[in-house]
């Protein structure tokens, strides 16, 4: 070994310290934006175990996926619910002889919910179709019928275009997983490899024989590089799989982890009532 190897190892030593501190700040700050996701107080003790990401074992079948989200997705139900109302508001109209007329939108809001907003950037994702509904009809009763009429074929466009949309975004997600699952398994050889490598060189430096210390070390970095690559399609088949989970309504279950909540006892402050 020569001057050079030391200070060589010494800045990727000093280089790995860094991103070590880069992580364990990140992990802190992501608990605290978890949770404020799901709505804990700064009180609360949120317990993740610290576990290496588990290895999926569920196989979800395209069909399936679709079905189950089809079946169970609240937004798809509530836009038949419309539909519905939509059609029955025809047949209101009808009833009277009025030139102004009110409809069921003068008494709900149609627009509590907020649809699915579109992006067109490297990820493509189209927009859901918002629900539309005047608050009152104006016109002779023939006029305003028509009217609903056209209202409710609209509804109807938007069960078939929400439903194109579920089934989208579940073929998106079993496509990614499909594609993380086959990465993954290919890195998973690749990290055996350059293990088996990494460890080989290791051994005959430790022997004396001919190999040089940056054969060793460049060995060793080949082999993290591709335990992370193998990290990264984990995750991104792990995301798919939760995805899925979403998607369906929790109809398909992946059996990941779970997630313990310890509460805490409340601030002094907030038990004396000075706040």
């Amino acid at each position: 070994m020569t001057v050079s190897d030391v200070n060589r190892t010494n800045v990727f030593l000093g280089l790995a310290q860094t991103r070590q501190i880069q992580a364990s700040q990140g992990v802190k700050r992501a608990m605290v934006a978890l949770k404020e996701a799901i709505g804990l107080g700064p009180e609360v003790c949120l317990d993740i175990p610290l576990e290496p990401l588990p290895q999926p074992v569920a196989c979800p079948d395209r069909n399936e996926m679709i079905a189950l989200a089809l079946a169970r997705r609240g937004f798809l139900i509530q836009v038949g619910l419309f539909a519905q109302i939509v059609c029955l508001e025809v047949e209101a109209q009808g009833t009277s002889l009025h030139r102004k007329v009110q409809t069921f939108a003068a008494g709900a809001d149609i627009h509590s919910r907020p649809v699915v907003q579109g992006t067109s950037n490297s990820e493509y994702r189209p927009g859901a179709v918002p629900p539309e509904m005047p608050i009152q009809l104006v016109g002779s009763r023939a006029e305003r019928m028509q009217h609903a009429q056209s209202l409710h074929t609209r509804a109807l466009a938007l069960v078939e275009v929400t439903r194109n949309l579920i089934t989208l975004e579940v073929e998106d997600a079993v496509l990614r997983w499909q594609e993380a699952a086959e990465q993954a398994r290919q890195a998973q050889q690749a990290v055996t490899a350059g293990d088996k490598l990494s460890r080989a060189l290791n051994r005959d430096f430790v022997a004396g024989q001919n190999v040089k210390v940056e054969e060793v070390v460049n060995a060793w970095v080949l082999a993290s590089q591709a335990q992370s690559q193998y990290n990264e399609f984990l995750y991104r088949q792990l995301l798919a799989l939760l995805d899925l989970e979403r998607a369906t309504g929790r109809g398909f279950c992946a059996g990941l982890f779970g997630v313990t909540v310890l509460a805490a006892s409340p601030a002094p402050a907030e038990v004396s009532g000075t706040r």
